[in-house]
């Protein structure tokens, strides 16, 4: 294996491993839905600003297969499943978006991690949320806007953190 297979390897894993870790901080119930806060879907925008659209959904495929393997197939046939089925597609977004147009700028990369991570990751649950459970599309919807706040704290943290994470590896 080539040295920079090794590293890319490496990094996919890393990653995972710390999806992984974000995992064990207790969520926080909404109360609204049955949907927590959780602040895992931080390492899933980081994945994407640090490895980029394809390593960073390799992360991501990584920790829903260990999670697959230690959780059972139940948690993706679930309310929540529409959110971790969007796990999979926004590092590729964030990591394309970002790549594709060489954003270097705190308040672009923060504008595409919140659109893909915030926006399009609360829609998309709440979607399959309502498809899921038979409610309402649009009470689902407005009750996804509890999650806005909290997301956009993490986006903020993962377009500070991110491109800084970045520049220090390219630095060796």
């Amino acid at each position: 294996m080539k040295h920079s297979s090794t590293i890319s390897l490496a990094q996919v894993a890393l990653m995972a491993a710390c999806i992984l870790v974000l995992g064990f901080i207790p969520p926080i119930p909404t109360g609204i839905l049955p949907v927590p806060i959780v602040v895992q879907n931080l390492g899933i925008m980081l994945a994407g600003v640090i490895l980029g659209p394809k390593k960073g959904t390799a992360s991501v495929a990584l920790f829903l297969l260990i999670s697959l393997i230690t959780g059972g197939p139940a948690q993706f046939f679930s309310p929540t499943s529409g959110y971790l089925y969007t796990w999979l597609i926004v590092p590729f977004l964030i990591g394309f978006c970002l790549q594709q147009f060489h954003i270097q700028r705190f308040s672009l990369t923060l504008v595409i991690v919140w659109l893909w991570g915030v926006l399009f990751m609360d829609v998309a649950g709440g979607i399959w949320l309502a498809w899921y459970t038979h409610a309402k599309l649009t009470s689902t919807l407005i009750s996804s806007l509890v999650f806005i706040p909290g997301d956009t704290v993490k986006a903020i943290l993962t377009a500070l953190i991110g491109p800084r994470i970045v520049a220090q590896i390219r630095k060796k």
